[in-house]
């Protein structure tokens, strides 16, 4: 697991989430970069994790882990072209590029 701490690494890990989103995610490729601000601001103040890919060292999951409140939920892409909250294994949201910033802000807003 890597903690993303600085903007060196997240400019990294938001790079690798846009190309692959480019090219595997055309369904969620518009509201990722909005997701993952969100994550930003309502994140506990701890940063976020995500991990390698086991295929490639210098590549991250498409996965990436907070804690909000004190409640660890993660967010992945799952290849039904859908962005997924979970916490534990019981799913939260589905996010997709029909989803509004309203929508988003008040599912972070009400964690």
């Amino acid at each position: 697991m890597l903690q993303i701490t600085n903007p060196t690494q997240l400019r990294r890990y938001t790079n690798g989430v846009r190309q692959r989103a480019e090219h595997h995610g055309p369904k969620v490729d518009a509201i990722w970069p909005a997701l993952l601000g969100y994550v930003q601001v309502y994140a506990d103040h701890t940063g976020f994790k995500t991990r390698r890919s086991p295929s490639d060292r210098f590549t991250y999951a498409n996965q990436v882990w907070a804690k909000f409140n004190g409640r660890r939920l993660s967010f992945s892409y799952n290849h039904a072209n859908m962005i997924v909250a979970r916490e534990g294994r019981q799913v939260l949201a589905q996010f997709d590029n029909t989803t509004t910033v309203v929508a988003l802000k008040q599912f972070f807003e009400n964690l």
